[in-house]
């Protein structure tokens, strides 16, 4: 039994066959390593013009476009690397490196929380209970998909996870948050090119499910930050397993 909470407007999933010829996408044979660019330059997305620096790529930083909290945050996270539990989907791993946008500086010791829905569109612990602070208290025990990561002293954070689902009225996302000290310094959402996710959302157990009603290109939270400059991972593929990077700018306080 799925003790998560769907996300609003979630219904019975349909069931189709699902083809999809993955359009700018570089598909890779078992043991192969195929890159997909998630966003950058991404010509599916209606004149979005997604912008972010991988640090596999380049030592220029930006500030990573804040991005509405949403509905789903809970205080209480969990320190673990590996936030999956008993969630079936795309094993994906999220590599980030916080720093400091003034300069790219490795930010260490910053706390980093992610969480998103399943496969099925599902959050853990949602409710409608909220705190001073309007976060969620967690309506159940659950936590699967969140979790928090400590930057190591180069900055860097790790993740293990799956692809996310998706839910109507939102493109496929990752809820990202990063605490310097007590100050929250960035709190945005990942997003990725709609050829991948089309692609990925052909396989198990996402396909029981029709492709999103909205993606990229008419996502209003997507559309409201301007296209979420610096929040788009490069994504590449080993087998069966995506490796999503990104470096996370966070502005200087004061």
């Amino acid at each position: 039994m799925n003790d998560g909470s769907k996300a609003p407007g979630v219904g019975k999933p349909s069931r189709r066959t699902l083809i999809i010829a993955g359009a700018g996408v570089v598909a890779a044979g078992a043991g192969a390593l195929g890159v997909v660019r998630g966003g950058f330059g991404a010509v599916d997305n209606a004149g979005l013009k997604p912008v972010s620096y991988s640090f596999e790529d380049s030592n220029l930083c930006l500030v990573t476009a804040a991005v509405e909290e949403g509905p789903f945050y809970v205080e209480e996270a969990l320190l673990r690397s590996d936030i999956r539990e008993d969630r079936a989907g795309a094993v994906t791993t999220l590599k980030l490196k916080i720093v400091d946008a003034n300069g790219c500086v490795p930010l260490p010791g910053a706390a980093v929380d992610v969480w998103h829905c399943d496969a099925a569109g599902n959050y853990s612990a949602a409710g409608n209970d909220r705190t001073d602070a309007g976060h969620l208290k967690p309506a159940t025990t659950a936590r699967f998909l969140r979790g928090r990561q400590i930057a190591d002293g180069d900055g860097f954070v790790t993740f293990t996870t799956i692809y996310p689902g998706w839910y109507p009225g939102r493109a496929p996302h990752i809820h990202l948050k990063v605490l310097v000290g007590a100050r929250e310094a960035a709190t945005t959402q990942l997003f990725f090119a709609k050829a991948l996710s089309n692609e990925v959302y052909a396989t198990v157990p996402y396909a029981a499910r029709d492709l999103p009603e909205t993606t990229n290109d008419n996502d209003g939270v997507l559309r409201a930050s301007n296209g979420a400059s610096g929040a788009w991972p490069k994504v590449s593929r080993a087998g069966d397993r995506l490796t999503g990077t990104l470096t996370i700018g966070v502005a200087r306080a004061g």
